[in-house]
């Protein structure tokens, strides 16, 4: 997944004080409250605490194929 190799790259950057936390939909309940316990925070995205977010430039769009009549949710540059 396009998150999570760039969490690995960052990760091998050995930032100093600096913990990279993926954070998307996809993420499993208890991954999700991982991250809001680490950073206290409520279950939203303007949280105090973050200093600086990386967007990844990829998104899941909902798309509907006429010709086979499937909704599906591919990944996408953006």
């Amino acid at each position: 997944m396009r998150f999570w190799n760039t969490a690995k790259a960052l990760n091998k950057l050995n930032l100093k004080h600096t913990e990279i936390l993926p954070l998307f939909v996809r993420l499993s309940n208890s991954e999700q409250n991982r991250i809001f316990n680490i950073i206290q925070a409520e279950t939203s995205l303007t949280v105090p605490s973050i200093k600086y977010v990386i967007d990844t430039g990829y998104v899941r769009i909902s798309r509907y194929s006429y010709h086979t009549k499937v909704q599906r949710l591919p990944i996408e540059p953006i």
